[in-house]
Parts: structure tokens; C-alpha cells; sequence
């Protein structure tokens, strides 16, 4: 029987350039978004695809379904997620856009 060792995460590097306001923000709103996802008891093969619109405001809208999951009840928690989630995070001061488009997938594991 072989035994498998979790590796140790690669050390930065120098050159890697810091993220951006937009990508920090981004980030703030995958974790806003996990906190609020419950997955329901099923397995889905098909991720579920949210698009989006944040405005400055903080507020979602023109949310669409790009792809369902042919599950009803991951569908709509994943619908749920996104929703119980608004208001989001203000914007970085230095984030110059009226609202960002998220495109947002939900993978069953």
C-alpha cells in the first residue's frame, strides 16, 4: 500500500506581482458568498454558473442563471447563496468602476 504525503505549499514568488483592488474585492465576495452556501444533500456532475452584476452601491443585480445543474434543489441554493449575500462589501476607494460583472460557479464536491 502506498502513502501519500501532503506537499508543502510553494514559498511566494518575488515576481509575483500583488493583487489588485478589484481582485482583493473579488476574493471578499467569494468569501461573503461561501459563508451564506448550504449545500444541499445531492451530487451534481454540472456546476451551477451565476452571472452578476455589484454595482458601487453594493447591491446585486441582472442575476441569471448561465447554467443549471439539472438539480432544482442545488440550483436554487446556489440562487439562495447569492441573494442572502447582498449587500456586498463597499469598493475599495480605488476601484474607479460603477459595477462589476461576477461570473460565479458552484461545484459539487
Amino acid at each position: 500500500m502506498s502513502e501519500t504525503q501532503a506537499s508543502k505549499p510553494p514559498e511566494p514568488s518575488v515576481h509575483e506581482k500583488p493583487l489588485t483592488s478589484e481582485q482583493q474585492y473579488l476574493a471578499m465576495v467569494q468569501a461573503t458568498i461561501n459563508e451564506k452556501w448550504i449545500a444541499p444533500p445531492v451530487t451534481v456532475e454540472t456546476p451551477v454558473v451565476l452571472k452578476f452584476r455589484i454595482a458601487k452601491s453594493r447591491e446585486i443585480s441582472n442575476i441569471q442563471m448561465d447554467q443549471g445543474s439539472g438539480n432544482y434543489l442545488y440550483d436554487s441554493g446556489a440562487l439562495r447563496a447569492v441573494n442572502s449575500a447582498n449587500p456586498f462589501p463597499p469598493f475599495p476607494t480605488d476601484l474607479p468602476k460603477e459595477y462589476l460583472a461576477v461570473t460565479y460557479r458552484f461545484i459539487s464536491k
